[in-house]
């Protein structure tokens, strides 16, 4: 029966260990992406926003789920998301808005 007690013992010991170096990376690579994170008390879960909703990350088994996003494992396909997310924003800001009928929608204010 110690043998048992040992291996939980280690086996938890491992799990929280890798529970935290998961978080911290899940934390650091969101927060990267420019996701303001909030991680939970509990240490096992964290969230962000994205497009106004509220999306719930599980690092250690690497789920996330929320509206916006699809439901799923992997914290690589959660940043891929997050990362084409980005670009997506970035390319709408840098587009200039053309509808074709040679109109300045961006005025500037005349000078006197």
């Amino acid at each position: 029966m110690k043998d048992c007690e040992e291996i939980r013992e280690w086996y938890q010991e491992q799990r929280q260990r890798k529970e935290q170096s998961r978080m911290d990376y899940c934390k650091r690579q969101i927060e990267a992406l420019g996701y303001p994170v909030t991680v939970y008390p509990d240490g096992k879960k964290l969230t962000f926003e994205l497009n106004g909703n509220t999306i719930t990350v599980f690092p250690y088994k690497g789920w996330c789920t929320g509206k916006g996003i699809k439901d799923g494992r992997g914290i690589q396909n959660l940043l891929n998301r997050l990362r084409k997310e980005r670009r997506q924003r970035l390319e709408l800001e840098n587009t200039e808005f053309d509808c074709g009928h040679n109109v300045d929608h961006n005025p500037k204010e005349e000078q006197i």
